[in-house]
């Protein structure tokens, strides 16, 4: 390699580190629910989910801003790449919204474990969501929109 550590890499060169080193390591959340790719049939789903779009490597973001390459946003928050990341007390990162980032509902969420364990829009899926009041049109194709772009990361 040549330069710096980037070279040859495809993602975007970012600034000079700043100085915003955070106070205490941080790393990716194991949390699947956070990144698209490893949501499982099992993936914790609250209220509100904040998701990487496949093609965000949120791993090597977070480590990005532990050599101070982020810019802190707040008490417990960090930009890098057009992505905000939030810290919790114990060091777990996630990203919380940005370019590729979306907001996933519970609804949209718990349906997409279920096409993820049932293979698709299946008739067990079908059964499994048909008498269940949140799982409305509207949600169920956001979560095979969803699907769609897990399968293409499987």
């Amino acid at each position: 390699m040549k330069g710096n550590d980037l070279e040859g890499d495809s993602r975007e060169r970012p600034a000079p580190p700043t100085g915003d080193v955070p106070p205490i390591p941080i790393r990716a959340s194991a949390l699947s629910r956070h990144q698209l790719d490893k949501v499982t049939p099992s993936s914790w789903a609250k209220p509100a989910n904040s998701m990487a779009l496949p093609g965000v490597d949120v791993a090597h973001e977070v480590e990005r801003i532990n050599q101070g390459y982020g810019i802190k946003v707040g008490d417990s928050r960090y930009r890098i790449n057009g992505r905000v990341y939030v810290v919790k007390p114990d060091g777990a990162t996630y990203p919380e919204s940005g370019e590729n980032v979306i907001q996933v509902s519970r609804p949209a969420f718990l349906a997409l474990r279920l096409l993820i364990r049932h293979g698709g829009r299946t008739a067990a899926f079908h059964w499994e969501t048909v008498h269940d009041p949140k799982y409305t049109e509207h949600v169920i194709l956001e979560a095979l929109a969803l699907y769609e772009l897990w399968k293409g990361t499987t």
